[in-house]
């Protein structure tokens, strides 16, 4: 309930489902009351539970990121977010003289050519590698 009060939005009654504040609508970003009302609905989905993450191999499409079984459990795959990310950083850091939008290109390029396996294997590595921070990298200030 606390990530939907950051949000601006409270729950009347469990049958109400969330509610947008009027408040909530002063942000710099244009929502429309209708993208309020979904991110809404997607917040009471998330709260409802049942999303395990786990890596999905389907034979029939090259990459799965995620699955509804229809009986209300969610899996999640985070791995090709995450190597999509870790190609794109990785880009940057090798050719730093790059444009954004050249990175953007050669990232999707690299990355649709990547076979399940090989995203398993760079995410399994990143996993093995990475360093969690305890607090948020700010950005701009």
């Amino acid at each position: 309930m606390r990530d939907a009060a950051l949000l601006g939005l409270h729950q009347a009654t469990p049958a109400e489902g969330f509610i947008v504040d009027a408040v909530s609508t002063a942000d710099s970003r244009r929502r429309t009351a209708r993208d309020f009302a979904l991110i809404g609905r997607v917040w009471a989905e998330v709260g409802a539970g049942r999303i395990t993450e786990a890596y999905i191999v389907d034979a029939e499409t090259m990459g799965t990121d995620g699955y509804y079984n229809g009986s209300g459990r969610i899996t999640i795959n985070p791995a090709h977010q995450v190597v999509d990310t870790v190609i794109h950083e990785c880009l940057h850091r090798a050719f730093p003289h790059w444009t954004e939008r050249y990175v953007r290109r050669t990232t999707t390029q690299l990355r649709n050519k990547m076979n399940d396996h090989e995203i398993r294997a760079m995410y399994e590595e990143d996993q093995r590698r990475k360093r969690k921070r305890k607090r948020p990298l700010q950005l701009g200030d």
